[in-house]
């Protein structure tokens, strides 16, 4: 059972990134101030998905569970706040996603590349880490 059991709940993850990861950020006109908050929450989920690679690498035992917790809290956060900034409807989806480990991560980065998306689109450069402070603060 337990065999059978960590097959399909990756297997459900996968298929629910698949959708989540084909949602497209609604066409709408927004303003200034609503591309300020998708940058501001898109830098903060860049560096959630950068705490995630955390887990990938090979720690003492126990080292790993005294981060495993905030840094999970901190995702589902972020995955939440970029989400209902972008108006997507499967906020939930996403934050439910972030519990599968790998899974999680490439959510992570689906989420900030729609994000990407409509800060490229509104002529904003986009870097590693997001679009910087000093282009968000300059729109009008």
């Amino acid at each position: 059972m337990q065999t059978v059991l960590s097959i399909v709940i990756p297997l459900l993850a996968l298929i629910g990134l698949i959708f989540a990861g084909r949602a497209k950020p609604k066409d709408k006109i927004r303003n200034s101030d609503e591309i300020r908050e998708i940058g501001k929450y898109q830098r903060l989920t860049m560096w959630a998905l950068l705490a995630g690679f955390v887990f990938l690498v090979p720690v003492p035992p126990g080292g790993s569970l005294i981060l495993f917790g905030p840094v999970l809290v901190f995702q589902i956060f972020m995955v939440y706040r970029l989400t209902k900034a972008l108006d997507s409807p499967l906020a939930g989806v996403r934050c439910l996603l972030c519990l599968v480990p790998l899974i999680g991560l490439i959510n992570l980065y689906l989420v900030t590349n729609q994000a990407t998306i409509i800060l490229k689109e509104r002529g904003l450069r986009v870097g590693v880490m997001g679009a910087s402070k000093n282009d968000l603060a300059a729109l009008g």
